[in-house]
């Protein structure tokens, strides 16, 4: 499969949102409420990447050929330190996509991150894909929709080198 990621631009915020809401309805949240919450503060994050695209990492991998015309997987990297969300098509998943997506953020935050880390609060179903890439537990889960496990990403120890 071929992929190619490329920079979310503002005119394509409804199609990401509408991209994370699906991914979140496909295994993140349980109940019409804790969508409801999850979907509150991915709107602020992406106000944020559309009024500070200076201060961000968003990128989107569209679908493979002949459907390349919409998004199937989306990470969000504010102030090149705080990973807000990757998510990916629940059809997508499973096919690298998530974490070619990481490791293209990833390597773009090596020399922008201030403190040399990337940190996430991760849903407790993806606490393993984040670990499984070098992501460390940083401090006490929290009982949020979704779950809240606190992750970090120093460059300093970096499993293996980036590409």
């Amino acid at each position: 499969m071929n992929l190619q990621l490329t920079a979310v631009l503002p005119h394509e915020m409804a199609t990401v949102r509408a991209l994370v809401q699906s991914a979140i309805r496909g295994g993140v949240v349980h109940t019409d409420e804790q969508e409801a919450f999850v979907m509150s503060e991915v709107d602020r994050a992406l106000l944020f990447a559309t009024q500070q695209r200076d201060h961000c990492i968003h990128l989107k991998c569209n679908a493979p050929a002949p459907d390349d015309s919409f998004p199937v997987g989306v990470i969000l990297v504010k102030h090149f330190w705080n990973l807000t969300h990757l998510f990916v098509s629940p059809r997508y998943q499973r096919r690298g996509i998530g974490s070619m997506l990481l490791s293209s953020a990833l390597s773009i935050c090596r020399s922008h991150a201030p403190e040399r880390r990337v940190k996430v609060h991760s849903s407790y179903f993806a606490v393993p894909f984040y670990e499984a890439r070098g992501f460390k537990r940083n401090g006490l889960e929290r009982d949020l929709p979704g779950g809240c496990v606190p992750l970090v990403y120093v460059f300093d120890e970096d499993p293996l080198p980036m590409p």
